[in-house]
């Protein structure tokens, strides 16, 4: 039986919070591993010179950055997080800062030729009405690309402390921020509902070693929510520490999460 919690904590409060002095680093090695994926689908839609995009829950500020360099002088980059230091960390003249919650932030309509999110509405209980308002921000005829997990790695793993550690991590994320690890795979039906056409997916599966980023994410993620996940019940003590070791482990190779992108457009 799970003790009651707040329902009404969101990413950052408490779970991820940016006041850890880790959480610069996780998010940086998070990017490490999906920026090259997340980077090769936006050039394959063709983002270029000239565009106005918006990068929502850009975190460290990798891919917004990467799409200042993309759009040039003649385009624009709006960054959006409900907390910049990590943006004003590497501060970037060419992108225009928002420093709010998502539920908060309203840019107006019709604003953008590209609205992209990643690892974002995953942790935002309202994420199908806060879907709804991104589609409104688009530009007619405006790209829409968001990027959310699939679980496959930690749950059909073959290592019983990794598995279990990881299915906790899941449950507390869902228990405590209302994280959905599986949203990524519904966005292609949520996109249509909100009328956008020629809607895509596809999916990127980093695999997890000792030397990889998805590895040093994975243990800076377990070190972080690892007093809540034995306050709560989630995971034995001795569990969290032999996960740990597996993630050093230089024969270790895990599967991780799905990084599913869909894409769709809104109608010109």
């Amino acid at each position: 039986m799970i003790p009651s919690v707040d329902q009404s904590e969101r990413y950052g409060q408490r779970v991820f919070s940016p006041e850890d002095d880790t959480e610069g680093e996780r998010l940086a090695a998070l990017a490490a591993t999906f920026d090259p994926a997340s980077r090769g689908h936006l050039t394959a839609f063709g983002v270029g010179p000239g565009w106005h995009c918006l990068d929502v829950g850009s975190g460290a500020g990798t891919m917004a950055r990467w799409l200042a360099d993309r759009v040039g002088p003649t385009g624009s980059v709006t960054a959006v997080d409900r907390d910049a230091r990590h943006l004003r960390a590497h501060h970037d003249p060419r992108l225009t800062v928002h420093e709010t919650d998502l539920t908060a932030f309203d840019p107006g309509t019709g604003r953008f030729d590209l609205v992209h999110s990643r690892m974002v509405l995953m942790h935002v209980r309202e994420h199908e009405a806060m879907l709804r308002r991104m589609v409104g921000w688009l530009k007619p005829g405006g790209l829409m690309v968001m990027s959310d997990s699939a679980e496959l790695g930690g749950a059909s793993s073959t290592h019983p402390a990794y598995r279990a550690t990881l299915t906790g991590l899941s449950r507390l994320l869902d228990v405590t921020i209302g994280t959905d690890t599986n949203h990524g795979r519904r966005y292609p039906g949520l996109l249509a509902e909100c009328g956008l056409t020629g809607v895509t997916l596809a999916v990127d599966l980093p695999v997890v070693t000792a030397d990889s980023p998805m590895a040093r994410f994975w243990e800076l993620t377990i070190r972080q929510t690892a007093p809540r996940l034995i306050e709560l019940g989630l995971v034995e003590p001795g569990a969290v520490d032999e996960a740990l070791r597996y993630l050093r482990d230089p024969g270790t190779h895990e599967l991780s999460l799905v990084l599913c992108t869909a894409s769709g457009r809104r109608p010109a």
